[in-house]
């Protein structure tokens, strides 16, 4: 009798779980809630400060049931399972929203209410508060959570400002977003665009304004076009495997080649992976082609910006080779040079300037360029201060080229596409 009477309360428990197991939808949450409450509630004696919810306001999950996070807890005993992660439910930020991917931050060190953020096992967690009570505070959490990471003499690896995010100028070699945040992206979009604009109106109304090109138009004939895909094959040959470079002068072609494809690479990277977070963000891969330590990306990229400065340096000694054996008298566009150089020296500058920051994440070391710049940096609160004003740096030398180009040879590489295409969509046989 006495066994029976002390097993009554698991008995009438687990019915109550079967009762609500079969409610309707909407009582869900109540019934379910209430229950778990019972026990994990405010007013329970089972250790309040370390289970009951403890809510210092409203949170964004008050409406969920509490097996939403927490599976399988309905059986009696309770099974010793970890709790839901957030991104069963949740995607992560993309770049517009968090200004970064922050791919080893944990949810919790940005959205939820007190406590701070440190660094363990080399991902940024939530700790301090007042202990599990806490994890039920989460919060919708926005820019202001920043300074929890991003300030100088932090721990967790994290420059002293919370910069913008890469604007749409910085797509030609980062995955970035269609944004202009900062200044520098700013006006030098608004130059670069204002700049075409002058060009095409020079183009249309023959003002000839400059010594720019003009579009190749195709030569007037009647007889029947070539096949469009031949076309379009020709253009991608010529456009982008630069074919007639390559019969002109093949030493040219391997330097031009130099420059170009990095460009070329780096674009496409990061337009696949800005394109993969926002059409599957629950798929993995955008967000591997993202993470900067990933090995392929870290490899690739440091691969490509060295073949980028070994480009331009042999093009500089090539026009200087030229000029000194008395070679047809060319403009030389050395500004266009220089400007590409600088701005990818302060790339290289800036990632090497991460790393040490970040304590060397792992997978860093892919990125050898970088982490060989990382041991002549230190990695205290002067550095992670400095760290914004060379990303600003890297910003103002990123718009000055954009501002550069209409008015350089650099307007070639809108130029001499777009000229390609107008001769091979009216090419005839």
């Amino acid at each position: 009798m006495t066994r029976c009477l002390s097993a009554w309360p698991w008995l009438a428990a687990l019915l109550l779980c079967l009762a609500i197991g079969s409610a309707p939808s909407g009582a869900l949450a109540a019934g379910q809630n209430g229950l778990c409450l019972h026990c994990h509630g405010q007013a329970s004696k089972l250790a309040p400060e370390e289970f009951s919810l403890g809510r210092d306001g409203p949170s964004t999950h008050a409406s969920l049931k509490c097996q939403a996070c927490h599976a399988g807890k309905d059986a009696v005993p309770h099974r010793s399972e970890p709790r839901t992660a957030c991104l069963s439910c949740h995607v992560r930020h993309g770049e517009s929203v968090a200004h970064d991917v922050h791919e080893r931050v944990a949810c919790e060190a940005c959205h939820l209410g007190g406590g701070r953020a440190v660094l363990k096992d080399g991902a940024v967690v939530f700790a301090g508060g007042a202990g599990a009570a806490k994890l039920h505070d989460m919060k919708a959490g926005g820019e202001a959570s920043c300074g929890r990471c991003h300030f100088a003499g932090n721990e967790v690896g994290a420059p002293a400002a919370a910069l913008p995010p890469k604007g749409v100028l910085c797509a030609a070699c980062h995955a970035a977003t269609a944004t202009a945040e900062d200044l520098p992206t700013k006006a030098g979009l608004f130059v670069f665009l204002a700049g075409f604009a002058l060009l095409a109106c020079s183009w249309i109304f023959g003002m000839n304004l400059g010594k720019g090109e003009a579009l190749a138009m195709p030569e007037a004939n009647h007889g029947p076009r070539e096949p469009l895909g031949r076309r379009l094959w020709s253009f991608f040959l010529d456009a982008f495997l630069q074919r007639r470079l390559w019969r002109e002068d093949r030493e040219a072609w391997g330097i031009h080649a130099m420059i170009f494809f990095p460009f070329v690479f780096r674009s496409l990277w990061g337009l696949a992976a800005l394109a993969g977070s926002l059409a599957c963000p629950a798929a993995e891969w955008p967000w591997l082609m993202l993470a900067r330590d990933w090995a392929p990306s870290a490899l690739l990229f440091d691969l490509s910006g060295l073949v980028l400065l070994a480009g331009l340096a042999l093009a500089w000694r090539r026009w200087q080779q030229i000029d000194a054996a008395g070679g047809p008298v060319k403009r030389r566009d050395r500004p266009a040079l220089i400007l590409i150089f600088a701005t990818t020296l302060a790339g290289f500058l800036l990632e090497g300037m991460r790393i040490a920051i970040a304590h060397a994440p792992e997978g860093s070391s892919w990125a050898f360029a970088g982490r060989f710049l990382s041991c002549f940096i230190g990695s205290g609160s002067l550095v992670q201060s400095a760290y914004g004003f060379v990303w600003y740096l890297h910003a103002c030398l990123t718009a000055a080229t954009a501002c550069y180009i209409p008015f350089s040879q650099l307007r070639h590489m809108f130029t001499a596409p777009a000229s390609l295409l107008a001769e091979c969509l009216g090419r005839r046989r």
